[in-house]
C-alpha cells in the first residue's frame, strides 16, 4: 500500500511540476529546474509502476503455482513426508489405532523392533491384519537376490516372523484379533493402514537395502485419494492372499 502511494505521489508531483513549468515565462530561472524535476519525477514514478506491475504479476504466478500444489496435496490426502523411514515411531499406530493392516516383505526386523508395542496392541480390543511375502512365491527368489541373502534364509525369516507374531499374540491377553496372510506378489510398498490414515514407504529399484522415504496420508472425502487407493488395493490383496493364522478361529 505504501509503495502504491509513493508511486502516485511521484507521478502527480511530476504532472504538477509539468503544469507549473508550462505556465511560467520562458525567461524564468526556475524553468530548467522545473523541467528536469518534473521529468525525473514522472520517469521515476512510471518505472516504479512498471516494476510493481511486473513483480506483482510474477508473485501472482508463484502464488497460483503454490496453491495448485497445495490443492493437489490436500486432495490426495498427503499429510507428511519424511526423508528417512527409520526415524518414524510406529508406537502410536500400534497402541492407539483400533484397526491396522500391514503389508511388508518379510517383516522380520519390523516385528522384532516393535514387539513390545505389538503385545500392548494384542492386550486391547483391536483388529490387526499382517501380510508378508509367501515363502513359496516365485518373488521370494527375486527378493532374496535383491537383498543379497539366500532363498532359504529369506524363507526362514518369513516363517520366523509368523512364529514371533503368533508367540506375541498367545502370550498377550488376547483381547484383540490377529490375522496373518501370505501374498504371492512382490509388495511395491511397505504399507501401514488404519481406519483414518495410511503410512507407506517406497522400495528402491536397486539391489541392497537403504533408508527410504516415508509418507503419511490422511483419509478424506476424495474417492481417488491415496488413502482410497491403498484401501481398495488392500481389499483386493486380501481376496487373493492365503491365510496363515486367524486368532478368531
Amino acid at each position: 500500500m505504501l509503495q502504491v502511494l509513493l508511486i502516485c505521489f511521484l507521478i502527480i508531483a511530476g504532472l504538477v511540476m509539468l503544469v507549473i513549468n508550462s505556465n511560467i515565462g520562458e525567461t524564468s530561472v526556475l524553468k530548467p529546474y522545473l523541467n528536469e524535476l518534473s521529468s525525473l519525477l514522472l520517469i521515476t514514478g512510471v518505472l516504479t509502476l512498471l516494476d510493481k506491475i511486473f513483480t506483482q504479476k510474477h508473485q501472482d504466478k508463484k502464488l497460483r503455482e503454490i496453491f495448485r500444489i497445495h490443492d493437489s496435496v490436500e486432495s490426495m490426502g498427503v499429510k507428511e513426508i519424511r526423508s528417512e523411514s527409520q526415524a518414524f515411531n510406529f508406537t502410536e499406530l500400534l497402541t492407539k489405532e483400533s484397526y491396522l493392516a500391514v503389508v511388508m516383505n518379510d517383516g522380520f526386523r519390523w516385528v522384532g523392533n516393535n514387539s513390545v508395542s505389538l503385545t500392548q496392541r494384542f492386550n486391547t480390543s483391536t483388529d490387526t491384519i499382517i501380510f508378508t511375502l509367501d515363502p513359496n512365491s516365485n518373488f521370494t527368489n527375486v527378493h532374496a537376490g535383491k537383498t543379497d541373502v539366500t532363498v532359504d534364509s529369506l524363507k526362514s525369516k518369513i516363517n520366523d516372523t509368523w512364529a514371533l507374531l503368533q508367540k506375541l499374540y498367545n502370550e498377550s491377553d488376547k483381547k484383540g484379533s490377529l490375522k496373518l496372510y501370505a501374498i504371492k506378489n512382490y509388495p511395491t510398498t511397505g504399507l501401514f493402514l488404519t481406519s483414518e490414515r495410511a503410512v507407506f514407504t517406497l522400495y528402491q529399484a536397486s539391489s541392497g537395502r537403504t533408508n527410504v522415504p516415508l509418507f503419511v496420508i490422511e483419509k478424506n472425502s476424495n474417492n481417488k485419494s491415496l488413502y482410497s487407493f491403498f484401501k481398495n488395493d488392500l481389499n483386493r490383496l486380501k481376496d487373493e492372499a492365503t491365510m496363515i493364522f486367524n486368532s478368531t478361529r
